[in-house]
């Protein structure tokens, strides 16, 4: 479990037994720990490690000075504003770090700040966003997918997939709030359909949302999964672990949204249960499965940024996965929404750029035979005869092309997701 939620349950539990703190009071504490201390850039450096609390010696004082020049150097040449290293990287160390932890100190600010997502980077961020204009914006976009070292076009391959991976942080959780601020970012540098019609960085953004649930896949494996358990199980726990931090929230009266940890089943899984479909021979359809098989996948959203989809196996179904991906992956799988919610923005953001950026290798695994891999449609009845050819292909058709044991793909998903949530109540933490 994440130490800010650790924080909030213990929090939680101590006003809960004794009512120490009043929500209001728990509202300023977390308000006070997203300000930024205001400072102005030393023209000295050498006169600013003087400075610090600690008693220094002649050569710990040049070592700081390089490490600390060197470093601002470094995150300039990145991209980041003065102001931003200043606060984060320069800022004054607490008096009860001892004078020999000083180089280590600084050293890590450094390294975390490579690390997409780790409280340094997002420190950074939290600073040179604060006003947030669509030339700013595409900088920090810039910076994000350079930390990550994304390529031009992914090849999907679990080598790459682990390499990109290496490069975010370990704390950063599906549920972190920072994956709001992110998503900001894109919304603003993109209005209307400009992130669709973009060049190498919009290509390169598209592409990072399947990256991005590739890491929050292999997050809940690395935090929740034990042996024998399967990518839903994990997930649940998860889940379980998001509905007593509510739980304890709602306990203390803390209403402000803010907060809670959202997920939610109610988002459409329709688009993730493609099949190839040939009917060119009016006598037989022919249907080709991803993989050959038939599965049923499902989707959970959480605060709609975040996107898992399951397989009614028990496993993650992603386009990029580090321990290895099949057809169903994919084709089917899941991908980081930048919209924040299911809206015109959603289509312009996240639906539209498949069709101009995606990687090479998922445009070759969408065709079988010839035929395109294609969801099924949102035809609710057969309205006249007319429209009988679209009901076939419809998603709530129980006989149709896409229907499965006298149900139709609705009828299936709802299914799994009614036995999901009964895998969520039982786990436990």
């Amino acid at each position: 479990m994440k130490k800010r939620k650790v924080f909030l349950i213990i929090l939680a539990c101590l006003i809960a037994a004794g009512g120490l703190l009043s929500d209001g009071t728990v509202q300023q504490m977390v308000a006070a720990s997203k300000r930024q201390k205001a400072l102005t850039f030393p023209r000295d450096t050498a006169a600013y490690i003087r400075t610090f609390p600690q008693q220094l010696t002649a050569k710990q004082q040049t070592d700081l000075k390089l490490i600390l020049e060197k470093g601002r150097e470094e995150l300039r040449q990145k991209g980041w504003s003065d102001q931003a290293i200043v606060q984060v990287l320069w800022e004054k160390p607490d008096k009860k770090v001892a004078s020999s932890q000083l180089g280590q100190l600084f050293t890590k600010r450094l390294t975390d700040s490579q690390l997409f997502g780790s409280k340094v980077f997002q420190a950074l961020w939290g600073i040179d966003a604060k006003k947030l204009k669509p030339t700013n914006a595409k900088r920090l976009l810039k910076m994000a997918v350079t930390t990550v070292a994304l390529p031009d076009d992914l090849s999907g391959t679990k080598e790459e997939t682990q390499q990109l991976l290496s490069r975010f942080s370990k704390e950063l959780s599906p549920d972190d709030s920072f994956w709001s601020d992110f998503s900001k970012a894109v919304r603003v540098a993109y209005p209307k359909l400009s992130f669709a019609k973009g060049g190498v960085l919009e290509r390169k953004l598209h592409q990072f949302r399947y990256v991005i649930s590739a890491q929050q896949a292999q997050w809940v494996r690395d935090n929740y999964r034990k042996q024998g358990m399967s990518d839903a199980q994990a997930l649940a726990h998860h889940m379980r672990d998001l509905d007593e931090a509510n739980t304890l929230l709602e306990k203390i009266g803390v209403s402000n949204s803010d907060y809670y940890y959202d997920y939610q089943f109610g988002e459409s899984s329709r688009l993730h249960n493609k099949l190839a479909i040939d009917s060119r021979n009016i006598n037989r359809v022919q249907k080709y499965l991803p993989d050959g098989k038939r599965r049923v996948n499902f989707k959970i959203v959480m605060h709609f940024y975040t996107e898992f989809i399951l397989d009614n196996e028990g496993h993650f179904v992603n386009e990029l996965d580090p321990e290895g991906t099949n057809e169903n992956g994919v084709i089917n799988g899941a991908s980081f929404n930048y919209a924040s919610e299911n809206n015109r923005q959603h289509r312009y953001l996240d639906v539209y750029p498949t069709k101009t950026h995606d990687p090479q290798f998922r445009r070759n695994s969408m065709k079988k035979n010839g035929i395109a891999y294609k969801a099924p449609n949102k035809v609710g009845q057969p309205f006249s005869k007319k429209r009988r050819s679209s009901w076939t292909d419809s998603y709530f058709n129980s006989k149709g092309v896409y229907a499965f044991k006298g149900r139709s793909m609705y009828q299936s998903v709802k299914a799994e997701i009614e036995a999901y949530k009964k895998l969520v109540e039982g786990s436990q933490s």
